[in-house]
């Protein structure tokens, strides 16, 4: 290879290595342009997440202090929910417990609007703590009412003679210890509870005349109806 061949070859291998020089170069300051663009992007304020939300509250048991249910109220977030649906399925339960549910659902609907879905049955307590909600919607087949009180005790006596079992009892007060499982109340003793139930019964007819605004001949057949 002659001196000019050399040079020629010399020349053209520093030439690749500028060109490499610049492409490296080209090429950092693309990958730098490119994390400053990534980094300003992911750094712009963004649109606040919206948060809204509407509650669903599934009430599908018998209503009383051990329910599950309740623990879904808990569960709400105030600042965020916009409203309720409750999604009730229950046959009632004890008349404190019911008013209990009632006046929790009137809780919440002071603070959002709450609509009530009637999927199979809301009935007696069921219907109770329904009241609370602002609307009540239910479906063609789904059973609503059974107003009332109810009050059930067991006679026990002859099986209790049968086994050889009797029962004594001391009491302070002339209605204390009934009812009772092993005699008949006293007529005393079925009177005045009698007047209690009606007077639980008359609270509920009131509660529903005063959310639902119907009238007392209304009303009262409502009170009849089973």
């Amino acid at each position: 290879m002659t001196k000019d061949e050399m040079k020629q070859v010399a020349e053209k291998v520093a030439a690749i290595g500028r060109r490499d020089i610049w492409h490296k170069r080209w090429r950092n300051l693309a990958l730098i342009l490119t994390v400053v663009g990534l980094y300003k992007f992911f750094s712009m304020p963004t649109t606040p997440v919206n948060k809204s939300y509407i509650a669903v509250i599934n009430i599908d048991e018998s209503i009383s202090q051990d329910s599950l249910f309740w623990e879904q109220f808990d569960r709400i977030d105030y600042n965020n929910a916009k409203g309720a649906l409750i999604l009730m399925n229950s046959p009632g339960g004890t008349v404190g417990d019911s008013e209990r549910l009632y006046n929790q659902v009137r809780d919440l609907q002071k603070t959002m609007p709450v609509a009530l879905l009637v999927e199979n049955y809301a009935t007696s307590g069921g219907y109770l703590a329904s009241l609370g909600a602002d609307k009540i919607y239910a479906y063609n087949s789904a059973v609503i009412g059974s107003v009332g009180v109810i009050f059930r005790s067991w006679m026990a006596r002859e099986v209790y003679e049968k086994i050889g079992l009797k029962m004594e009892q001391i009491t302070t007060g002339r209605y204390k210890g009934y009812p009772s499982s092993y005699e008949a109340m006293p007529f005393e003793v079925r009177e005045n509870l009698t007047r209690m139930l009606e007077s639980d019964n008359q609270w509920f007819l009131g509660l529903i005349s005063e959310r639902r605004n119907i009238g007392e001949e209304t009303l009262m057949a409502i009170k009849e109806a089973q």
